[in-house]
């Protein structure tokens, strides 16, 4: 009976391992049954990179952009006249440069400052050409208008013309020379405003926009239609300056009315500041008779 015992609880070595690694086997969770994960697990973690991997950040591409940023500062170097200009350009390069050092995951970061450099260097040039042509052209029709004007208002001003003119004046209390004059006056504003334009984004800020031509050769035109508009508000006697009270009588502050009519030529807000006045005065008047309408008594009111 010993013996049985003996021989029951104790086994060999060799049966005691293939019953361990069998339990394991038995206990452990296969591979392929992702459900059971706890953790999920991304395979190749480290082969995944960014766009500006080995494979698309090439030494040929770095030494293009290097290449590309040295270009940029020789074309600064001769083609930017403004200081303050240049030294923005040149830190923008600086950049470019500083961030392809640190690591090559800076590639698109430093490829974008180089393109914005590039870009503005292209601007300037395509500025440079349009100045020498389009606006070239723009300032010789700005004094063609402006010759014109002048030798309209000579032939007004001077006798026996202005006479005849103020005599075939349609209406007895409009001067037909004055008129006129505030025409010319609203043209001299905006020629003057088109060729201060020109200077401004010729010369001053270097920015200068072929697309917007059409307002350079209209505003003296416009000018001369705001300047009929400014004579008809002071002829009505929207302001204090007129003497629209009584009939047939002139204006007599001519010279303010001409001033008028050029800053209106030279900018067009003053008009809509006009404008707006002459829109509070009428909303007054109706606020009036709407106030007015309202004050009847309740039987009134009802019956509408």
């Amino acid at each position: 009976m010993i013996d049985q015992a003996d021989s029951s609880t104790h086994k060999p070595i060799d049966e005691h391992v293939e019953e361990n690694t069998g339990d394991e086997t038995e206990h452990s969770e296969p591979a392929d049954r992702p459900m059971r994960a706890v953790f999920p697990v991304i395979e190749e973690q480290e082969g995944n990179q960014s766009p500006a991997s080995e494979d698309f950040v090439t030494p040929e591409r770095i030494k293009a952009l290097q290449e590309r940023a040295s270009g940029a500062l020789e074309r600064i170097k001769e083609e930017i006249n403004k200081i303050e200009l240049a030294d923005q350009l040149f830190d923008k390069i600086e950049r470019s440069r500083q961030m392809l050092f640190e690591g090559k995951n800076n590639y698109e970061e430093s490829e974008r400052l180089i393109v914005e450099v590039e870009h503005r260097l292209d601007f300037i040039q395509r500025v440079k050409q349009s100045s020498r042509t389009v606006g070239l052209r723009l300032f010789f029709y700005e004094l063609f208008i402006f010759v014109i004007l002048i030798a309209v208002f000579v032939f007004t001003n001077i006798e026996p013309q202005a006479s005849i003119i103020n005599q075939a004046s349609p209406f007895a209390s409009v001067n037909l020379v004055q008129f006129i004059n505030t025409l010319l006056w609203g043209g001299f504003g905006g020629v003057v405003g088109a060729f201060y334009a020109l200077w401004k984004h010729v010369a001053a800020e270097q920015d200068f926009d072929p697309q917007y031509a059409l307002w350079y050769v209209t505003n003296p035109l416009l000018g001369i239609a705001l300047g009929a508009f400014v004579f008809l508000v002071f002829q009505a006697g929207f302001f204090s300056l007129t003497a629209g009270t009584e009939e047939s009588v002139a204006i007599r502050s001519a010279l303010v009315i001409y001033v008028f009519a050029w800053v209106s030529g030279f900018k067009q807000n003053v008009v809509y500041e006009i404008v707006r006045r002459i829109l509070d005065v009428f909303r007054v008047e109706l606020g009036g008779k709407t106030s007015e309408n309202q004050t009847g008594s309740p039987a009134e009111n009802n019956g509408k």
